[in-house]
């Protein structure tokens, strides 16, 4: 019920916008505990404890509720607001939940928080409502409860947190604190955190991106720095700017800046590129652009532009099935997966996508409400047949044609010696290509091509059916032309790896360069599409195979890998189901390979779309190499492998 009432939802306005909020919120109600500070969604679990996990539900839900409230406070929606709620007091709720949540003495006590806590993460929201909506959450508050309130967000302040986006949750905890006079408050400490976000800030390359940690120990550049890093930095600049007026025009500029770059993640259709971690957030991708008007005001600004890309990426999310039958919104991207999750991933995290609500908070006047959406992405981002570079991501971000096949090629950003703190980070971040059309595929077994994801990856083997591929990368480099990486899948097996786009970004090139000390096989794969019952009966091993090329074509889509030399096997690998966080079923062609101990090189010519009509000529190699370096050139027309 709840999911066809967002499906149908046309979302065009503010009053569409609440509505789907309400219709969001409302399933979890039937999961609160008595006293409303908990939230039990379901019986999955998580790194953190079952306490944390159901804090986790209540304050996730804080994330709309505060904007949405603070949008009635000023009297703009108050009455089709509480005609959409169905009478339901939000208020009290969320004033009843803090409440017990924080007394000692409650059943429903959140607990004393430790050093790198889950419950640390979550006072973020508490800070964001002491100063949004101080009238709600700590005037009706008696004096116990507002110390309690008060001692227990000072934890904040007296625990370790890691030195990455984290340092927002004290800076917002400090800032609200502060607003409302409250104990505990630390001006030493959140000065030194926003000192922290400048060392995070890539000043050098002028395009608005951070890094999620220092850049000098690891390079984490994905849906954190919009929906976290800017996302913060832009509720500071509103809410806190008198208190600290240099830093809210730093989180301003950037935020501008970083906005030019980050609309090229935005395909026409709403839908936004997948990659990196996190991806259950699912609509908190687009909470940025909803951000930037609580903290900008300029009339000259792109409000259509920044309108369009939010409300069309919000409707394109309430098209998908990522809610279970009750109404909740899944572990999963498009559809309940626990493939694809983190660790960290509880039934109540991908409420975190509750964010992109924050434009409720925005006053009814502001342009970015009054200006008429325009769909299409920024004129700065790349339209059908261009590419653009982003040397802070190690993409290539390219779109092909009006029908619309976005896609990103990788360089990838895993750098050596960073340890493996998150699940499929091999497939969320170094894949060479991440598609808005078709996603990736996550590793289910460690035996066999099927289950190994060989979507978008080289896979190499020295034995039997256990591959390696592309995991930490060296020497990134992006140009006009190509990007470019080194990496090392065995301790004596180097791999160089440039891909660049071809053909107005119709098709894109790979070169390899490999050098090994021991026999390898090769899996190398394209994109990987979707299918349906059309595609039944499987076909059998020899329909599967081709000479020199793997293509398939279903009703969603078509999907080639061409070998530049002619001297791999094609070969059309069923995925593992429920492998791809997009798409249950997909078909990967994919080209095959034997090499003895030496140098070797592979070449492939790759393309995919979502039209299954959408046949581009294949390229010429010699023209298509033109681009690359010329020891590519030279290394990929001599046929024969390298002794």
């Amino acid at each position: 019920m709840y999911y066809e009432k967002l499906k149908n939802n046309p979302v065009k306005d503010i009053r569409d916008l609440e509505q789907a909020l309400l219709d969001t919120v409302e399933p979890y109600l039937a999961h609160a505990s008595r006293g409303y500070a908990r939230i039990d969604a379901g019986p999955s679990g998580a790194t953190f404890s079952a306490t944390a996990v159901q804090l986790e539900g209540f304050a996730r839900l804080l994330w709309g509720l505060v904007p949405y409230l603070a949008g009635r406070n000023r009297n703009l929606n108050e009455t089709a607001g509480s005609q959409s709620s169905g009478g339901f007091d939000y208020s009290e709720f969320i004033a009843r939940g803090i409440r017990n949540g924080v007394d000692p003495e409650h059943p429903e006590f959140w607990g004393v928080p430790g050093d790198y806590d889950q419950l640390l993460v979550e006072m973020a929201v508490f800070g964001y409502a002491l100063l949004l909506i101080p009238d709600i959450v700590w005037e009706p508050l008696d004096s116990r409860a507002r110390r309690n309130f008060s001692r227990w967000l000072s934890f904040i302040n007296q625990r370790q947190i890691p030195d990455c986006n984290w340092v927002f949750f004290r800076i917002l905890v400090n800032c609200g604190l502060l607003k409302v006079g409250a104990e505990g408050y630390d001006r030493e400490l959140l000065e030194d955190a926003l000192k922290l976000t400048d060392t995070f800030y890539l000043t050098e390359a002028g395009d608005g991106w951070y890094n999620d940690g220092f850049p000098s120990r690891r390079r984490a550049r994905d849906y954190y720095i919009p929906w976290a890093m800017h996302y913060y930095g832009l509720i500071f600049s509103s809410l806190c700017g008198d208190m600290y007026p240099e830093y809210a025009a730093k989180y301003r500029e950037r935020a501008v800046l970083f906005a030019e770059e980050f609309a090229s993640w935005f395909a026409a259709t709403g839908a936004a590129l997948p990659y990196g971690r996190s991806l259950t957030y699912r609509f908190a991708q687009g909470a940025f652009w909803g951000a930037l008007p609580l903290a900008l005001d300029d009339a000259s600004y792109d409000w259509k532009t920044a309108k369009g890309i939010f409300l069309s990426n919000l409707r394109w999310w309430f098209g998908q099935s990522a809610y279970t039958e009750t109404g909740l919104l899944s572990v999963g991207y498009t559809y309940p997966n626990q493939y694809m999750a983190e660790r960290y991933n509880s039934p109540n995290s991908p409420l975190w996508a509750l964010k992109a609500f924050i434009p409720l908070a925005v006053p009814e006047t502001h342009p970015f409400w009054q200006d008429t959406e325009h769909i299409a992405v920024k004129e700065e981002a790349p339209k059908p047949g261009q590419c653009s570079q982003q040397g802070s991501t190690g993409f290539h971000i390219c779109s092909d044609s009006e029908a619309g096949h976005l896609y990103a090629l990788n360089c990838g950003q895993w750098t050596p010696g960073v340890p493996n703190e998150h699940l499929h980070m091999a497939e969320k971040y170094a894949k060479f290509a991440y598609s808005a059309s078709f996603a990736f595929n996550v590793v289910t077994d460690t035996y066999g091509i099927d289950k190994l994801a060989p979507d978008n990856m080289l896979l190499l083997s020295d034995g039997e059916e256990y591959y390696r591929y592309r995991k930490e990368t060296f020497d990134h480099q992006v140009t006009n032309s190509y990007v470019y990486s080194k990496w090392n899948p065995y301790s004596d097996v180097q791999v160089e790896t440039w891909l660049g786009p071809i053909d107005a970004g119709r098709w894109h090139l790979r070169a390899h360069r490999i050098i090994s000390d021991r026999p390898l096989k090769a899996a190398e794969g394209g994109f990987p599409l979707p299918f349906g019952d059309e595609f039944y009966p499987l076909p059998g091993d020899d329909a599967r195979k081709s000479n020199a090329e793997s293509t398939v074509t279903t009703g969603q889509g078509i999907s080639r890998i061409v070998d530049c030399r002619a001297l791999r096997e094609g070969l059309l690998v069923i995925a593992s189901p429920n492998s791809n966080i997009m798409h249950p079923r997909v078909v990967i062609p994919t080209l095959l390979s034997e090499h003895k101990p030496g140098e070797f090189w592979l070449g492939c010519l790759v393309h995919a779309h979502p039209d299954p009509n959408e046949k581009a000529g294949i390229p010429r190699f010699s023209e298509a190499l033109e681009s690359f370096p010329e020891t590519v050139q030279q290394n990929l027309l001599n046929s024969g492998e390298i002794s």
